[in-house]
């Protein structure tokens, strides 16, 4: 099939195919990054005891990463789409899109600032759920990995061994390094929420830096594919 646009537009064309080809590895990138999500170590840890307690914790925090697979597949067919579009010189497919690069787009914004509005929120979520783990200590079925993950990271509690003496509580022998001696005031000072927010607070800089890079690519896209759609129309007309 001869190309149908020259000079510019010509290289206007390659242009988009190249950035298609960079947008369609984000897509890539996103699936990955899923799969790091969904088999984190450290969460892996701390899942079954939240579900223990709370179901709520793990089935966010799995739609959450099932949510970021389906996305990023979907990026990967539109990124076919577009390549498609670019190679075959096709109207139909460059406006087709153009427009879901610029819904993407609108939500990638919308995404962004609302991680960045309940990010306090996210902490207030950790603590909540690990107060649940501290209240229901003496009763959960994941008690031992619970004592392991606060011995693992030399944690206590929720926000500190306080936690458990509210609960009217002796403070458990994983808390302390000395396990002869321990009561508040000998126990680990760093409260568990803190560990899991750091882990929780890389994730999300993982996705943030994941979404502005794509939102990089989406950009120009949209510029490439709006120059290329406008191209094509202009010859159709002439």
């Amino acid at each position: 099939m001869s190309e149908r646009v020259t000079g510019c537009m010509r290289c206007c064309k390659f242009l988009l195919f190249i950035f298609i080809f960079f947008f369609w590895l984000m897509g890539c990138a996103i699936v990955g990054l899923s799969l790091y999500l969904f088999f984190n170590d450290t969460l892996d840890q701390l899942m079954p005891i939240l579900e223990s307690v709370d179901d709520t914790s793990i089935l966010y925090y799995d739609y959450i990463c099932y949510g970021m697979m389906g996305v990023g597949g979907f990026i990967m067919i539109v990124g076919f789409m577009g390549c498609a579009g670019a190679i075959y010189e096709s109207k139909c497919l460059l406006c087709m899109f153009f427009t879901i690069l610029t819904v993407l787009m609108i939500i990638e914004v919308a995404g962004s600032t609302l991680l960045y509005i309940f990010k306090d929120s996210v902490k207030e979520a950790c603590t909540d759920d690990l107060m649940l783990v501290v209240e229901n200590y003496n009763n959960i079925s994941t008690q031992s990995k619970w004592d392991t993950f606060q011995e693992t990271y030399q944690c206590c509690g929720a926000s500190g061994a306080e936690d458990y003496v509210t609960y009217g509580l002796a403070v458990p022998v994983s808390c302390c390094s000395d396990v002869t001696n321990c009561d508040e005031f000998t126990a680990h000072s760093q409260g568990c929420d803190e560990v899991l927010f750091d882990i929780v607070s890389v994730e999300m800089s993982l996705c943030g830096w994941v979404v502005f890079a794509i939102g990089c690519a989406t950009f120009l896209g949209i510029v490439f594919s709006c120059c290329l759609c406008c191209a094509l129309r202009r010859i159709e007309y002439d």
